[in-house]
């Protein structure tokens, strides 16, 4: 397929009446620091300015929120932005919003300092997240955040506890989110490995066998729910975040093989939506290898 050569490149829309299975919810393979040692350690209900935490070399002081619209109301948008404005101080946020054929007013963020909104043309939301990671402005901190404008932040201290868990862990922990695993064994996928293997960020890592959480003739992957996500900015880079073929479903799976193929791991946060909640209710999936 043809590569993007600008921002307002447009892909043909992919046909596909296939009908996926429902994912999986995943429980955490990876030692972290439980949320009711967090609670205790008095991380809650801290003061918002959060300077501390976000101070940390390893988190920059700042971090890169991508806020994405294409089809929500006007009334979806507000209640999201609403919550991001409520719960993240401006000083620690770098504000960029992907409007994607849409006119929504965005008369909310005006008083925003530094933010960037984009508008752009694209048939899928992945065309869209491909060119805001690596056509538009480059990413300067070490963490980006992508929300939807259906998602909304209904815990105050999340970014609180956000940098908590992100300073416990090692450096190959490169996403956080709301983490699922998919497997392939049902109709069509098993063409994914022929799919994956064509891309250029695969390593040649064979699937990991779900059983034994290891590389090997498995069938599954790992990922987070695309609707809120944060990955590591260099994460991005190395693996080329998100595959350039896809165009606007089955990223976040995708997403989930490009790290794993180049030896990053996934940390489960919000997997209780206790932190980020979702209005959206589609749930058909149409995956490109199918």
């Amino acid at each position: 397929m043809k590569p993007i050569g600008n921002p307002l490149f447009k892909y043909p829309v992919i046909e596909d009446d296939s009908t996926a299975l429902e994912p999986t919810l995943l429980t955490d393979s990876v030692e972290w620091q439980p949320l009711s040692n967090i609670k205790e350690s008095g991380l809650v209900n801290v003061d918002r300015s959060l300077g501390g935490l976000w101070r940390r070399t390893s988190l920059g002081g700042k971090i890169t929120v991508f806020f994405y619209i294409d089809e929500q109301s006007q009334s979806d948008v507000d209640r999201s932005l609403r919550s991001l404005l409520r719960s993240t101080p401006s000083h620690l946020m770098e504000l960029r919003v992907i409007r994607n054929n849409s006119n929504i007013d965005l008369g909310l963020i005006q008083h925003i300092r530094g933010k960037k909104v984009y508008d752009v043309d694209y048939d899928g939301k992945y065309q869209a997240m491909y060119a805001a990671f690596h056509y538009h402005d480059k990413i300067e901190t070490p963490y980006a955040i992508w929300m939807d404008a259906s998602a909304e932040l209904i815990n105050d201290n999340w970014l609180n506890l956000l940098a908590t868990v992100i300073v416990k862990q090692n450096p190959d922990v490169a996403a956080y989110g709301f983490k699922m695993k998919h497997s392939l064994n049902y109709q069509g996928s098993h063409r994914f490995p022929d799919w994956i293997s064509k891309a250029r960020w695969y390593t040649g890592r064979p699937i990991r066998d779900d059983r034994s959480g290891t590389a090997g003739a498995g069938d599954t992957v790992h990922y987070c729910k695309d609707w809120f996500f944060v990955l590591l900015t260099k994460a991005i880079y190395d693996c080329d975040i998100p595959d350039i073929r896809l165009v606007d479903s089955a990223g976040d799976v995708v997403i989930g093989e490009q790290l794993y193929q180049n030896r990053y791991r996934i940390m489960s946060f919000n997997n209780r939506r206790e932190f980020v909640d979702n209005s959206d209710s589609r749930s058909r999936v149409d995956y490109p290898w199918v």
